[in-house]
């Protein structure tokens, strides 16, 4: 399977794979590559993934719309489908970033909030869809990196949505994280009354566990209520991620010094 993303473990050892060399080169390494790209309008873009709180890599094209990225992949009707589960997980999940299957199986794309053409149909295809192409369709979108299935078998963006569809989910007027202002999808809300402060998970761990930081809400002082939560699958996933990579390039030497 190819992997769009890697995390930054897979990413370095991919480097010290390659180039035979040692991880302080590694950031020039990959402004390097970026200059070199830059006339393509592509880059290496590094994210910070809110399932995990780990940094990715992935190379994305800046020009390209929405559309393209996924239409070389994906029929009208899943594509539809996958931008309803999109924004169900951004708008509607009160900062779980996630949604069962079963919702998102049972979503249906409106025809009335699309206003281009292009978009009407998608969204037509999208509701004849069965209930097994919707689950086949969600499959091939966690294969492509676009979604994560958690250990509790719920939905949640994966890497890859963060780091390239990056307008879409800012053009939903989610609110921003605090911290880091990166919209806040998977984060923690202060629930003192008139405070619309929000943390990434991520990030709210990094705030508090600062020495003499209190456990207060940034913006208004109100205490923090908002427990911790637990990490999901997508870190064991970026270890495995972190694994196989590695594999696969062990793989291609022996098969390089065989012929």
């Amino acid at each position: 399977m190819v992997e769009h993303v890697l995390p930054e473990s897979g990413a370095r050892q991919l480097y010290r794979d390659v180039a035979q060399a040692e991880d302080a080169a590694f950031g020039k390494f990959v402004n390097d590559i970026n200059d070199e790209l830059s006339f393509l309008s592509m880059e290496i873009r590094i994210q910070t993934y809110q399932g995990d709180g780990k940094k990715y890599y992935g190379l994305v094209n800046k020009v390209a719309d929405d559309q393209a990225k996924l239409g070389t992949k994906f029929q009208h009707g899943q594509i539809a489908h996958f931008k309803a589960m999109l924004e169900s997980i951004v708008t509607e999940s009160k900062g779980a970033g996630a949604i069962s299957t079963m919702d998102a199986i049972n979503l249906r794309p409106d025809l009335q909030g699309n206003t281009q053409a292009s978009e009407s149909s998608q969204a037509a295809a999208a509701r004849t869809l069965s209930a097994s192409e919707k689950e086949k369709n969600i499959a091939e979108l966690i294969t492509e990196g676009w979604l994560e299935r958690l250990s509790d078998g719920h939905l949640a963006l994966g890497p890859r949505t963060f780091m390239e569809l990056r307008t879409v989910i800012q053009s939903l007027d989610v609110p921003a994280c605090k911290a880091c202002t990166e919209p806040a999808v998977k984060a923690q809300a202060c629930e003192a009354p008139g405070c619309s402060t929000w943390l990434h998970d991520h990030c709210a761990k990094s705030w508090f566990n600062r020495p003499g930081e209190p456990r207060t809400c940034p913006e208004c002082g109100a205490e923090w209520a908002a427990a911790p939560q637990e990490e999901t699958a997508a870190e064991e996933r970026a270890e495995n991620l972190a694994a196989n990579g590695h594999r696969n390039k062990k793989a291609r030497r022996e098969r390089r010094s065989k012929t």
